[in-house]
């Protein structure tokens, strides 16, 4: 039988009312939002599944507040991970893309979970603070026009390579306006995403001491961790780790290469958007027998979703 793979997104797939189908009507997952929610209301005062699924709020609407998206997209990301455990879906690997290494980490037994809650919720004060207004852009292109065309790349940093022709990049505002700007003109497909401050590039340099200090005590991983800014396995994500996780290029489509050579993998997105599960169908060969898994989208039928990934991953 396949192995399953957990994968875990980061910043930039999040809505509001991301999974709230699913908080409704699975106790599961429910119960492990709550729980989460228990702590970081312990933080910050405030009820962020109250903020998530805000009933004022449309999914259109941009969810894109740092001090929220950080702890919330973990938040999903567990409760997605406690609910297929408790289904009896128990992963054979667990990967991580960025903010997702987090996710990763507690469900390996890396990390705490109320540890890892306080740091993220610390790191988004840190990033507010002393990072400066930035973004991130996807590009559906081949990554090396970044060194054809250096007169339009300058001062944007490589944010990540998702697969052959997806790749996203990191800069100022007014820099990510230009390139977009030139790339669409020439019908170039590009998508700005829900992230304001520079991650994956030395726009965040300036918070490395503080993140270090706040990132909590690590073990070895309880299952083999895949990392998609070291492109492969590693042995044990020590704080320095993480940092690179913030601070280096997403090679997620060298991670999802190392996956491949260990045989054909069940991988199951559990971000709330379906974006890991299509890169790692774009960035298959057309001989992998793997199979992907998405369960949260923008377009509902969560229940449905769950149920068909359930029938997949049990076969």
């Amino acid at each position: 039988m396949k192995p399953i793979v957990f994968m875990y997104s980061g910043q930039g797939a999040q809505y509001f009312h991301m999974g709230k189908e699913l908080f409704d009507k699975e106790p599961a997952f429910k119960q492990a939002l709550l729980a989460c929610d228990d702590i970081v209301r312990g933080e910050i005062g405030t009820s962020l599944v109250d903020v998530m699924y805000d009933p004022g709020k449309k999914k259109s609407e941009p969810f894109d507040r740092l001090e929220h998206t950080h702890p919330g997209c973990f938040m999903i990301g567990h409760a997605m991970g406690r609910l297929l455990r408790s289904k009896g879906i128990q992963p054979q690997y667990v990967m991580g893309y960025s903010l997702g290494e987090w996710n990763a980490a507690v469900d390996a037994g890396v990390m705490e979970l109320g540890a890892v809650l306080r740091s993220l919720i610390q790191q988004a004060k840190l990033f507010m603070e002393v990072a400066p207004e930035a973004g991130m852009t996807a590009i559906l292109a081949d990554p090396a026009i970044m060194q054809e065309r250096p007169d339009l790349f300058q001062d944007s940093w490589l944010g990540g390579v998702n697969f052959p022709n997806h790749f996203c990049i990191t800069a100022r505002p007014e820099r990510l306006d230009l390139i977009e700007q030139r790339l669409t003109a020439e019908d170039v497909i590009c998508q700005r995403l829900p992230v304001h401050r520079g991650f994956h590039s030395p726009l965040v340099e300036m918070g490395k001491e503080r993140y270090l200090a706040n990132c909590p005590p690590t073990k070895f991983p309880s299952l083999p961790f895949y990392s998609g800014v070291a492109g492969g396995s590693v042995d044990l994500p020590d704080p320095v780790h993480f940092w690179r996780a913030c601070r280096e290029p997403v090679m997620f489509n060298q991670t999802a290469a190392a996956m491949e050579r260990q045989g054909a993998m069940r991988y199951v997105d559990l971000g709330p958007s379906g974006t890991l599960a299509n890169f790692v169908k774009y960035g298959l060969s057309p001989q992998s027998q793997s199979e992907t898994f998405t369960i949260l989208t923008p377009f509902g039928r969560e229940t449905n979703m769950l149920q068909k990934a359930l029938t997949g991953l049990r076969g």
